[in-house]
C-alpha cells in the first residue's frame, strides 16, 4: 500500500506541472473557444489516470519519480525534484530529519509513509461517502417530481434547474419559470447531455477524490466546473443575435438562487459562476480564424510537453537525479551518458549561478551506496587535478564529457558522482559538486560478462612453468571491452581495454610459435577456432619497455569464448614475429554471469547462465554420489583466499588418493560447488567440509583447528 500511495504521489506532482501550464494559458487564451480550455482540463486528467507516459525530448518535467519508493529503506533519503535548487533546499532538512538511527530497529519513514498512506485512504473514502450521501438526499427530495416531457422533469423542490444522472441523464427545473426562461435553460440543460458534461464533472471528482491532498487539484476543479459552464453557454449562444444573448443572460439571472446543496454534489450540474457567464455571454464574438488555430497549436504544445515523460535514452538507465554542491549556486547534472561504448563516458552540465568563473579538471570519483555507506567504485588510483582546466562562466553552463576509465559500475543501485572546482582565482579553497542516481537494471544487464576458464586448449610449451585452470584469474568485460582481471580476494584490477581486430596469420597464426599449425588439416583445435570466430579483440599491456603483455579475446560463431594470454616486445620493429609477440597460453571460457553481452562494439547475440545443467556437463564426477554415508567437500588453496573445492563420499578419499583429482580437470569455486549440493536431499549436518593442501600449489598454509573452523565459515556463509 506504501508504494502505491508513493505512486499517486509522484503522479500527483507531475500533474502539477501541467495543471500550472493550464491556468497560464487559459490566463492567455480568454478569447480562444471555451471547449479548448475544457480539453486542456482533460489532458491534466489524462497525467492523473496514467502512472505511464511516453517519453520525449520535449517534456518540460522535471522529475517522473519525485519519490522514489527506495526512500523508505535508504539511509540518508532524498527526494529527487528534477530542479537542483528546490533539491538543495529541501533535501538536507529531510535527511536531517529522517536518517535513520544506526540502534533503531526501523527506518523512521517506514513508520511515517503508511501512516500518511492510511490517512489518504480515509481522506479518499470520506469525500467518496460524502458524495454518495449528497446524492441520495437529492434524490429523496425530488421523488415527487412531475413528467414534462422527453428527459425532463419538475419538481416543487428544486429552486433551479440541474441535470442529475450518469446512465440517464435527467433534467430537473422548478415550477414557476417563464416560456421565455424555460426555452432558455431547456437549451442549456440539453447541450450539457449533448457534450457528456454529466460524466466530465463526476470524473473531475473522483480524480480529485484520488488525489485530495494536492491543493492543485482542488483549484483545477472549481475551474473545470467553471469552463465546462461557460463552454456550455458558449455552444447554445454562438448563433445567437444580441437581443437573445440578453434574454439568455436574463434567464441566468432569473435562476441565480443559494444553491449549495447541488453545487456541493459531483453528480448534479447546476447553475454557478453567475456572474462571469452573464459578463461572458454579454461579451461574446466568434473567435478569429488566427486566435481558434494559435489556441490549438496552445494546446499541442501543452499535450507534448506535460503530457510525456523526460527521454532517457540519452541517459540509458540513469534515472532519479538528485544534486547537490558545496556551494548552493552551483550545480552539476548528468545530461548523456553511454554505458555500453568502449570507451563509456558521463556527460555533465554545470551551472554557475554567481558572479565568478568556477573552474573544474578532470578529476572525478564514482561512489556506490552500499548498506547506506558510498563505497569507491574506482579500480585504479585516484586521479589527480589535471593541468587542463575547463571554465563555466558567471551565470552560465559548461558540458564535459567525463571518461570511465577505471569507475566500474556493474550492478544497478545507487550511485554518486563527485568532482572537485573552485571559484575564479582561489584555487586553494576546493568545493565538491555531486550526483546521485539511480542505475537501473536494463544498464546492468549490459555492463558486466563474467568469465572463468574451463580449460587450456594451448600452452606455448617453452616455460618452466606448468600452467593449470584452477589458478586462473576470473575475468570480466566490464562497459562492453575494458576488462577486469578479479583475484582470489574477489578484487578487480583494471586490465586494459580490448581494441577489435582483424583475424589474420599477422594477428593469430603467427602468435602461436610452437603451435605447429597446420592450416589444411582439421587435426589441431586452433584451426577450427579460427575458422569458426566470428569475431577478434586485443589488448597490450604495458609492462616494461621490451616485455609486455599481450591478450586476445575471441568470439565463436556459436557463442563460446577463448581468451589468450602472452607477451609482445615494444621495440621490435616486426610485430608479427613469434619471438616478439605470440600467445602463452589460450583459455577456453565459459560465462558464469547471469547477463548477456551487447553493444555494437562488445559480444553480440550471447546471453548464458551458469545453470546446473551445465555444472552437471563439467563436473560429471560430483553428481548422482551416494549420500548413504554423507558427502565431503575437500578445499584447498591454490593462492591465498584462492579456493577450489571436489566432492566426494565414502567411496571417494581424496586424501589418499590424488588420482582422482588429477584425472579431472579440478575443482569448483565455492559458489558452484554450493550449487551442486543444491541438487542432493542431504542436511547440512551430513556435508563434512575437509581443508587439505594440494601438492602442485606453490601456496603453503597450515591446517588447523582455527582454520579449519574459518574455513567451514568461509563454505557456508
Amino acid at each position: 500500500m506504501s508504494n502505491f500511495f508513493l505512486t499517486i504521489v509522484n503522479m500527483s506532482i507531475s500533474a502539477g506541472w501541467i495543471v500550472l501550464a493550464v491556468m497560464i494559458l487559459r490566463l492567455l487564451l480568454k478569447k480562444a473557444p471555451k471547449w479548448i480550455t475544457v480539453l486542456l482540463w482533460g489532458m491534466v486528467a489524462i497525467r492523473l489516470v496514467f502512472p505511464f507516459s511516453i517519453e520525449s525530448i520535449f517534456s518540460l518535467i522535471p522529475s517522473t519519480e519525485t519519490i522514489s519508493p527506495d526512500i523508505m529503506m535508504s539511509q540518508m533519503p532524498k527526494i529527487n525534484t528534477g530542479i537542483p535548487v528546490i533539491n538543495n533546499s529541501i533535501n538536507p532538512v529531510i535527511s536531517e530529519s529522517f536518517t535513520p538511527d544506526p540502534a533503531a530497529s526501523i527506518n523512521p519513514l517506514q513508520v511515517w509513509i503508511p501512516i500518511l498512506a492510511i490517512i489518504w485512504i480515509c481522506g479518499m473514502a470520506g469525500m467518496l461517502i460524502y458524495t454518495i450521501i449528497s446524492y441520495f438526499r437529492i434524490k429523496k427530495k425530488i421523488g415527487t417530481a412531475i413528467f414534462l416531457r422527453d428527459n425532463i422533469f419538475q419538481s416543487e423542490t428544486v429552486v433551479f434547474p440541474f441535470v442529475l444522472g450518469i446512465f440517464k441523464p435527467i433534467i430537473y427545473l422548478p415550477f414557476g419559470m417563464n416560456e421565455q426562461d424555460l426555452a432558455y435553460v431547456i437549451e442549456h440543460e440539453q447541450a450539457h447531455i449533448r457534450r457528456k458534461d454529466y460524466l466530465w464533472k463526476p470524473l473531475g471528482f473522483l480524480l480529485l477524490a484520488l488525489h485530495w491532498f494536492n491543493p492543485l487539484m482542488w483549484v483545477s476543479y472549481v475551474f473545470l466546473c467553471r469552463d465546462i459552464e461557460l463552454a456550455c453557454d458558449e455552444k447554445v449562444i454562438k448563433n445567437y443575435e444580441n437581443e437573445q444573448k440578453a434574454d439568455y443572460s436574463q434567464a441566468l439571472l432569473n435562476c441565480s438562487v443559494k444553491r449549495h446543496t447541488i453545487s456541493a454534489c459531483p453528480l448534479a450540474f447546476g447553475e454557478i459562476s453567475v456572474k462571469s457567464r452573464v459578463k461572458s455571454v454579454l461579451s461574446y464574438k466568434k473567435p478569429a480564424f488566427w486566435i481558434v488555430l494559435i489556441a490549438i497549436f496552445a494546446s499541442a504544445f501543452v499535450a507534448i510537453c506535460f503530457l510525456t515523460n523526460p527521454a532517457k535514452t540519452e541517459l540509458q538507465g540513469i534515472e532519479n537525479q538528485t544534486c547537490g554542491s558545496d556551494l548552493t549556486s552551483v550545480s552539476a547534472k548528468i545530461i548523456a551518458c553511454d554505458l555500453s561504448a568502449p570507451d563509456p563516458f558521463l556527460e555533465i552540465e554545470w551551472t554557475n549561478h554567481t558572479s565568478k568563473e568556477i573552474v573544474f579538471g578532470e578529476a572525478f570519483t564514482i561512489y556506490q551506496n552500499i548498506d547506506g555507506k558510498w563505497d569507491n567504485c574506482s579500480i585504479t588510483p585516484d586521479p589527480i587535478w589535471y593541468s587542463i582546466a575547463y571554465i563555466a562562466k558567471p551565470l552560465n553552463t559548461a558540458r564535459h564529457k567525463y571518461k570511465l576509465n577505471g569507475q566500474i559500475m556493474t550492478q544497478p543501485g545507487k550511485y554518486r558522482f563527485e568532482a572537485e572546482f573552485f571559484v575564479d582565482n582561489e584555487a586553494e579553497t576546493k568545493y565538491k559538486a555531486w550526483v546521485e542516481f539511480d542505475l537501473t537494471e536494463d544498464v546492468s544487464d549490459i555492463s558486466v560478462h563474467t568469465f572463468k576458464a574451463i580449460s587450456i586448449v594451448y600452452d606455448d610449451g617453452m616455460y618452466s612453468f606448468v600452467q593449470n585452470v584452477e589458478v586462473v584469474p576470473i575475468y570480466q568485460l566490464v562497459n562492453n571491452m575494458q576488462l577486469l582481471e578479479i583475484d582470489g580476494d574477489n578484487e578487480a584490477k583494471l586490465v586494459g581495454h580490448f581494441e577489435e581486430m582483424e583475424l589474420n596469420k599477422d594477428t593469430f597464426d603467427s602468435r602461436f610459435r610452437h603451435s605447429h599449425i597446420e592450416w589444411s588439416g582439421s587435426e589441431n583445435p586452433l584451426k577450427d577456432i579460427k575458422k569458426n570466430n566470428k569475431r577478434a579483440w586485443q589488448l597490450y599491456v604495458d609492462g616494461t619497455k621490451n616485455f609486455s603483455k599481450l591478450y586476445i579475446l575471441l568470439e565463436q560463431n556459436d557463442g563460446t569464448f577463448y581468451l589468450g594470454y602472452g607477451y609482445y616486445n615494444g621495440t621490435s620493429d616486426n610485430p608479427a614475429n613469434p619471438d616478439d609477440s605470440h600467445v602463452r597460453w589460450l583459455y577456453k571460457l565459459r560465462n558464469v554471469s547471469s547477463a548477456g553481452v551487447g553493444g555494437t562494439d562488445g559480444p553480440e547475440n550471447v546471453t548464458i547462465t551458469e545453470s546446473i545443467d551445465d555444472l552437471r556437463e563439467t563436473y560429471p564426477e560430483f553428481f548422482d554420489l551416494s549420500t548413504d554415508s554423507g558427502l565431503t567437500v575437500y578445499i584447498w588453496e591454490m593462492a591465498e583466499n584462492s579456493y577450489h573445492c571436489y566432492l566426494g563420499n565414502s567411496s571417494i578419499d581424496l586424501l589418499s588418493d590424488y588420482g582422482t583429482f588429477f584425472i579431472g580437470e579440478g575443482g569448483t569455486s565455492i559458489e558452484e560447488m554450493r550449487k551442486i549440493l543444491s541438487t542432493y536431499d542431504i542436511d547440512k549436518e551430513d556435508i563434512t567440509i575437509m581443508p587439505f593442501t594440494n601438492p602442485i600449489s606453490s601456496y603453503a598454509y597450515v591446517i588447523d583447528d582455527e582454520y579449519r573452523e574459518r574455513i567451514k565459515e568461509v563454505f557456508w556463509k
